[in-house]
């Protein structure tokens, strides 16, 4: 399990929005990790680039995770709880908030 950062009753989701490569969905072994990890949040806040990021990683143990996404990271605020996904185009996420089942999508 990892940490996620959170602050004043909300967490923060990492979403890369630009058209190329997703960051947590081009990465099935840990998207969740990704997009919400303490770690990499804090390394998005001091603006750490790509060639850093995969320091950072290995030394979580996810060496193996592409990283071409990264440098269009956003950070984004929702509040504790709130049900979201996050979906991908062409290499550009889209977060959505989930507030009834009707939005859930089966895949």
């Amino acid at each position: 399990m990892f940490e996620k950062y959170k602050k004043d009753g909300k967490v923060v989701i990492l979403v890369s929005y630009g058209f190329g490569a997703g960051w947590s969905t081009w990465n099935s072994e840990n998207p969740a990790q990704l997009a919400m990890d303490k770690r990499l949040v804090e390394a998005k806040l001091k603006g750490v680039d790509e060639e850093e990021i995969e320091v950072i990683l290995k030394d979580m143990g996810l060496e193996d995770t592409y990283t071409g996404g990264w440098d269009q990271v956003e950070i984004e605020w929702l509040y504790e709880g709130t049900a979201f996904e996050i979906n991908e185009y062409d290499g550009a996420e889209s977060l959505r908030k989930i507030t009834s089942i009707s939005d859930f999508t089966i895949a």
